[in-house]
C-alpha cells in the first residue's frame, strides 16, 4: 500500500479499524518501507580530469523490494526512483592519493536530476580543494545531501569531477562506506 493523506476529522470523531489502519499503520509502515537503497562503490574508479563522470555505485548494501524498489542501472549509473514524492539523497565520495605536484584543483561531487551531458541539473553540490602541491600523499573527500521532489520513474545520477592536474581515481570501498550513496523516501510531494 502507498502512503496516503490522513482523514480530517472533527472533535469527537471516532476512529474505526479501517481508518485506523489507512491513517495510521499503513502510513507509518509506508515511512518505515517506503523506497530506499544505499549503494558503494566498491571498485577504484577512474575519474578523467576535466570530465563529469557519473560514480558507479556497484554494490548494494542495502534495498526496499517490489513495487518501493529504486532501480539502479549499471549501465547508466543512474537511480530511478519508484514512485512520486520527496526523496532524501546523500553521497560521498573519497578521492585516491595523488603524489604528483600537479594534483589538481578543485575537485567535485554532484547530486544531479539529470543525466545530461556535464553536471547535468544540479541540486546539491560539494566542493574540496586540495593544496597547491600534493608530494606528499593526500586524499579528499566530498559529500552532499538534498531533500528533492520528484516524479516517479525520475532519475538520479551522482558525478564526480576535478578540474584540472592529474587523473585520479575514487577509492574502493566494501567497508568504510566513504564512497556511498543513500537514497530514501520521505514523504508525499
Amino acid at each position: 500500500m502507498s502512503y496516503s493523506s490522513p482523514t480530517t476529522r472533527a472533535v469527537g470523531f471516532l476512529v474505526g479499524t479501517t481508518r485506523w489502519n489507512q491513517d495510521v499503520v499503513e502510513n507509518v509502515k509506508q515511512l518505515a518501507e517506503g523506497p530506499h537503497m544505499i549503494r558503494v562503490n566498491s571498485n577504484s574508479q577512474s575519474i578523467t580530469t576535466g570530465t563529469w563522470t557519473p560514480v558507479n555505485y556497484d554494490t548494494l548494501v542495502e534495498s526496499s523490494t517490489g513495487a518501493n524498489a529504486i532501480t539502479y542501472s549499471t549501465t547508466d549509473d543512474e537511480f530511478i526512483l519508484p514512485q512520486t514524492g520527496r526523496y532524501w539523497v546523500t553521497a560521498n565520495a573519497q578521492w585516491g592519493l595523488s603524489t604528483s605536484s600537479t594534483g589538481g584543483t578543485a575537485r567535485n561531487l554532484v547530486i544531479a536530476t539529470s543525466t545530461a551531458a556535464g553536471p547535468g541539473n544540479p541540486v546539491a553540490r560539494d566542493q574540496v580543494q586540495p593544496p597547491a602541491t600534493t608530494s606528499i600523499g593526500v586524499t579528499n573527500d566530498v559529500s552532499g545531501d538534498v531533500v528533492i521532489t520528484a516524479i516517479a520513474t525520475q532519475k538520479i545520477v551522482i558525478k564526480a569531477h576535478q578540474d584540472s592536474g592529474d587523473n585520479l581515481s575514487l577509492i574502493a570501498d566494501t567497508t568504510a562506506f566513504v564512497n556511498r550513496v543513500s537514497i530514501r523516501w520521505v514523504g508525499k510531494a
